[in-house]
């Protein structure tokens, strides 16, 4: 059986949020941070999933926490998902 990782429900999660599923990104991006809470992308990517599906105060939640971290790390996070998928081998 195939284990899942924090990274392969985050990338699931993120293309729902692309395709505009919200509900189906919160799923997967809520089983993301649960596995990897420190991460601060998956976190991010699931406010705007929140935020996408109408869980207003979910999404708030989130991004209050974000306050109390460094700013320059936060637009690193951000950054992160501007790159450009790696190309296969």
């Amino acid at each position: 059986m195939l284990k899942r990782t924090a990274n392969s429900y985050e990338a699931w999660g993120f293309l729902e949020y692309k395709q505009g599923h919200y509900e189906d990104a919160v799923i997967y991006l809520e089983k993301a941070v649960g596995l990897n809470p420190g991460m601060r992308r998956y976190r991010l990517v699931l406010a705007k999933a929140y935020a996408g599906a109408g869980l207003i105060e979910k999404a708030r939640e989130i991004y209050d926490n974000f306050i109390d971290e460094p700013l320059k790390d936060l637009w690193k996070e951000e950054e992160m998902l501007k790159e450009a998928a790696p190309k296969p081998r």
